[in-house]
């Protein structure tokens, strides 16, 4: 027969409300504890525990702890100090523990074993110091003794510390076999192997079977008694652990592709800033050139002109010495004719014909003016004397009135010159804006920015560090209709500069020294400024604007709650009964009255309400640039317009002019220079007295002859006429010629002949042939096509600046850190590009690779682990109930029948598809060209992880559902014969009756507790004590009686805490008793005394 080690004696020092020494005998077949609730049965009980298990897996009044909440504040600490109360602290209020022992103290408690003749002590010794109260700050000692020993000798010796070093020199002598040691590992592994306690598995057991009180089924049993928990959940806690790293991986991933997304248009535009600032330059080139390349064709043309106009000036004088000649000959030819002539007809016959040239000539020169006066006045019919001085008077009249007319249109021409330039420079200073705007994303003015810009290149601060009012605050979009009365109200507050408190001096000193040539105000903001509560009034402007997200927004928002609280409404009526400051949306504010009752009114409408272009507010000037875009072809529009009143201006003034000078030249003549009539009159009668003496034969043939003579000479000298006046014409082209080509050579500058090459095919193109005379025409039509490109290459680079500030002003809203060193300006475009080709190249790479080597390494090995455990879970507890099976063959269940355990699957649908979702998310591997599977995976695995690590009560609940294996399986008892024939199958209790199902339970709970504490071939258990705290305390007699007889029938040494009402039931299984007594008399005090249950009642 096996000698078993049962408890003997417990003795207790400064435990709980056991203070002092207690010295406790337990019966040797059996140990009752008893008492009233809230005695300190319990506190016993933990006494046990306190040395027979691990801190770390104490779980005292275990008991209680099943059913409630009761008793989870118990610890060392609380029974080293003997806390008995806890009550309120009158002075602060809190709910603070009593204290037996405040002070320092030290507790013993010893548990003493015997097996025939050999004894074992088992001791643990704690102290705690004055004021210390925390678990981690016990100091304990742990002794064996094989031998007994009276622990309150420990006591002197414990009085000013825990020191090893006196217990030893006291207790531990040459081969006494006493040991010492301040780990509890160390002591475990001792008294285990001393009192036959096989793992610490079967210590564990032991522990937990002493919160049994009420088993009802075997899967209660095993579930919660038998079977440890299962691996999968510390698999899935090292999963939840290590996701973090996957998730990181993932978030990070997700980040560059994110901030790759944001930068990706940039090479785009970057490309198109930079193209349309080549054709700026471009165009500027040319047209700085086109004067000079100009003049330098027009030199080449003009050389090749003389060249030629001098070829033909020496034919032409060749041409004419020839016609002197001949015209000499046909003079004398003539004079020989003409005395032949007025041989015959008489001398009077020259002087008839000279008064006819003369009387021609006058005819010549008379009609020559009537034709010039109709060039000037449209005449019906011949010009009478009547109707010449109809035209004099009009001229007159006309004169009078056009210097009157001359100072209408001089004004005129002024006005519309004053207006077209006012309209100029008002688009020059739009244009000039909206190419400001495209340098910055905020509605705060240049001048602003620019300040600012030059104090952070100064002191190394950076435009995030040192915002403006206005660019942290938005208008909601759904309060776009009270923007311009909030524009307004913020207006001035929104072009102080936010400087932070730690700064203030660096900005100070800086703004002191410089002259600002404008107005400047700024602000410190100190740290650690906490949000407001917004404004109780609902009508505030608080409610109706956003600031954006920034180190300074609680601050701000402080002074928008406070400073800034207006109440906008619609009406004076609602405006009068605000009791606060307030405006309405047509800008009219009110002020609370004053100490003299007097309420003051302020409209400001110095500037339109409702004009966008004065708007300060707003993180993005997005909405300021389209507005200003819009002036500006208005204003464009407009110019137009006004350069076309003033061409028409002049246009009139033209008119006017050449109205005068046709009127001066009519009151100019006289009516003798234009009477033509009277000159034919007198031509008719000179003409008339010549045929009568040229009338005979021979004058008529010498006439003829002198005519042919005449006719002849006139011809010739008409032809050199005609010659010398192409010579002369021909003489003033070349000189005409050598003079521009001279001014052309004397301004010509050496140009790049590749810009010259461009604008010489540019302007050829104008025209069909170029020539100095259209020269100027071309030039201008190429001057209009490079003012046009350059119009668009500026719209271009106000565009592409615009969408690169507006995509850096993002990016630094979202990656501030990582842009440190951009800012959002389109001179950074380059350094944002260079940032992507890292991020693409580099960090994208780098995060895709450590993403996929982590979802395909620990993340993937956990779940498939998890996955495998959960599979094979079935056949590992089979393989651990075939020792407990094994055990349960060695004692009769009923006659000739052994209980043998049989497990059967209980996996429900939730489970199933954890175990297909775990397939899904863990099947095969992936490489770098799976990112988009690689993601996909990640997200079925995240949410298995988030799952698994969610503190939500259903997701624990669920995770408790799918990982704990021992309820994927129910356990069935089935009674065997010797030959294994199956006779009774026990699949629940609901079939048995009470007492039969607690027979079932605790027979396999007494079954395995023998095959953990004796093996599968030992008789009785070596280690025989067995402790159920709040036993059987809602159980009938016969159950209780059931259960004792199960452990009786496999050996067990049984420890019973219990109620006073199972005295009775009970005795006939214990030989000792103990009754614990509780009082607060003025304290709290737990004491005990031995009662014998088999005496006579």
């Amino acid at each position: 027969m096996t000698e078993q080690f049962r408890l003997a004696r417990v003795q207790l020092v400064n435990w709980g409300t056991f203070d002092g020494y207690y010295d406790i005998p337990v019966g040797t077949r059996g140990f009752l504890v008893t008492g009233a609730s809230g005695s300190g049965k319990s506190t016993l009980i933990d006494a046990f525990s306190a040395v027979l298990v691990p801190p770390g897996k104490l779980r005292f009044n275990a008991a209680a702890q099943q059913e409630t909440s009761r008793d989870k504040g118990r610890s060392r600490v609380s029974y080293i100090r003997g806390a008995w109360r806890r009550s309120e602290d009158p002075a602060t209020g809190e709910i603070r523990s009593q204290y037996l022992r405040p002070g320092a103290t030290a507790s013993i408690v010893a548990l003493t074993y015997r097996a025939g003749t050999e004894v074992v002590t088992l001791a643990a010794v704690y102290r705690l110091n004055a004021g210390q109260q925390q678990e981690a700050q016990v100091k304990a000692l742990y002794g064996i003794f094989p031998s007994e020993v009276d622990v309150d000798g420990f006591v002197p010796l414990l009085q000013n510390s825990l020191d090893k070093r006196k217990l030893e020199a006291k207790y531990k002598t040459a081969n006494s076999g006493v040991t010492f040691t301040e780990q509890y590992s160390v002591f475990a592994n001792r008294f285990r192997s001393k009192l036959g306690i096989g793992s610490e598995e079967a210590q564990m057991l032991l522990h937990r079977t002493q919160s049994a009180k009420s088993l009802g089924s075997m899967d209660e049993l095993f579930r919660n008694y038998m079977l440890d928990t299962p691996r999968t959940f510390q698999v899935a806690e090292d999963a939840v652990a290590t996701h973090e790293d996957l998730r990181q991986a993932y978030e990070r991933l997700e980040d560059v592709h994110e901030q790759i997304e944001t930068l990706a248009p940039l090479p785009g535009l970057h490309s198109k800033l930079k193209n349309a600032q080549a054709t700026q330059e471009n165009t500027a080139a040319l047209s700085a050139a086109l004067p000079h390349v100009r003049r330098a064709i027009e030199a080449k043309q003009l050389r090749e002109r003389i060249d030629v106009s001098s070829a033909q000036l020496a034919a032409l004088d060749v041409k004419a010495q020839s016609l002197d000649a001949r015209k000499e000959v046909q003079q004398e030819a003539e004079r020989r004719a003409s005395a032949q002539r007025e041989q015959v007809a008489g001398q009077s016959l020259g002087e008839i014909e000279r008064s006819i040239a003369r009387e021609e000539q006058e005819l010549a020169k008379r009609i020559g003016k009537v034709r010039e006066l109709a060039d000037i006045v449209q005449l019906d019919g011949a010009l009478d004397a009547e109707r010449f001085s109809e035209l004099k008077a009009q001229a007159s009249a006309e004169l009078a009135a056009a210097p009157e007319q001359e100072e209408r249109l001089r004004e005129a021409w002024f006005e519309a010159r004053s207006e077209q330039d006012e309209l100029a420079r008002a688009e020059a200073a739009v244009e000039a804006e909206l190419a400001s705007l495209g340098k910055r994303s905020s509605n705060i003015d240049q001048r602003y920015v620019d300040v600012r810009a030059q104090l952070c290149a100064d002191t190394g601060l950076t435009v995030r560090e040192l915002p403006y009012v206005g660019e942290l605050i938005d208008v909601l979009p759904e309060q776009a209709e009270w923007e311009p009365v909030i524009q307004r109200l913020l207006g001035g507050f929104a072009a102080t500069l936010l400087v932070p408190a730690e700064r203030e001096h660096e900005v100070s000193s800086w703004v002191n020294g410089r002259h600002l040539s404008m107005r400047l105000e700024y602000r410190t903001v100190p740290e650690g400024t906490n949000a407001p509560r917004g404004p109780s009034n609902p009508l505030s402007l608080f409610y109706k604007v956003r600031v954006v997200e920034h180190p300074m927004r609680p601050w701000l928002m402080r002074m928008l709650a406070g400073t800034f609280d207006y109440a906008l409404v619609r009406t004076v009526d609602e405006l009068e009964r605000q009791g606060q400051r307030a405006a309405t949306i047509d800008g009219l504010e009110r002020n609370p009255a004053d100490k003299t009752g007097s309420n003051r009114y302020v409209k400001n409408d110095r500037l339109r309400l409702g004009e966008r272009r004065n708007y300060r507010l707003g993180s993005s000037n997005n909405a300021k640039v389209e507005l200003l875009r819009a002036e500006l072809a208005e204003a464009k529009s407009s110019t137009t317009a006004a350069r076309h009143r003033l061409a028409e201006v002049r246009r009139r003034q033209q008119v006017l002019a050449s109205d005068v000078d046709k009127a001066k030249k009519i009151d100019a003549l006289e009516w003798a220079s234009v009477d033509s009539a009277s000159t034919e009159e007198q031509l008719a009668g000179l003409r008339a007295e010549l045929e009568r003496l040229t009338s005979s034969p021979e004058a008529k043939e010498l006439e003829r002859a002198w005519r042919e003579a005449a006719e002849t000479l006139k011809a010739t000298e008409q032809e050199l006429q005609g010659v010398r006046d192409e010579l002369a014409v021909a003489r003033r082209a070349v000189q005409d010629d050598q003079a521009r080509l001279k001014q052309s050579e004397a301004a010509q500058v050496e140009v790049d002949p590749e810009l010259a090459e461009k604008l010489e095919v540019m302007l050829a193109a104008t025209t069909r042939r170029l020539t100095p005379e259209n020269l100027s025409d071309s030039a201008f039509k190429v001057t209009a096509e490079l003012d046009a490109q350059t119009k668009q290459a500026g719209k271009t680079v106000t565009e592409s600046s615009n969408a690169i500030v507006n995509i850096l002003s993002n990016y630094k809203s979202q990656w501030s850190a990582e842009s440190a060193d951009l800012q959002a300006s389109a001179e950074f475009a380059g350094e944002a590009i260079a940032r992507l080709e890292m991020l693409r190249s580099d960090r994208l790479p780098e995060f895709r690779g450590r993403f996929l080597d982590l979802l395909n390494g620990q993340s993937v090995m956990h779940l498939s682990k998890i996955s495998t455990e959960l599979q094979r879970a079935r056949g590992d507890i089979e393989t651990n109930l075939a020792p407990i099976n094994a055990s349960l063959r060695r004692s009769p269940y009923t006659e000739g029948r052994f209980l043998q355990i049989e497990v059967r699957d209980n996996r429900d649908r939730v489970v199933r598809d954890f175990l297909q979702d775990l397939r899904e998310a863990t099947a095969g591997s992936l490489s770098e060209a799976d990112e988009k599977t690689a993601i996909e995976r990640y997200h079925r695995l995240a949410k298995i992880m988030d799952r698994l690590g969610s503190s939500e009560r259903a997701d624990r609940s669920w995770r408790n559902v799918v990982l704990d294996t021992r309820r994927h399986v129910k356990f069935v008892g089935n009674e065997v014969d010797a030959e294994g024939t199956v006779h009774n199958t026990h699949v629940d209790s609901a079939s048995l009756s009470g007492g039969q199902a607690q027979k079932l339970v605790f027979f396999c709970l007494a079954a395995a507790l023998r095959y953990r504490l004796a093996g599968v071939d030992a008789d009785v258990p070596r280690y025989a004590t067995v402790v159920l705290d709040e036993a059987f305390d809602r159980a009938d007699p016969v159950f209780t009686r059931t259960a004792m007889d199960v452990f009786e029938s496999f050996g067990f040494h049984m420890v019973l805490a219990t109620p006073m009402k199972l005295i009775k039931t009970l005795s006939p299984y214990v030989d000792g008793t103990i009754v614990v007594h509780y009082t607060e008399d003025p304290v709290a005090r737990s004491t005990f005394e031995l009662v014998d249950t088999h005496a006579p009642s």
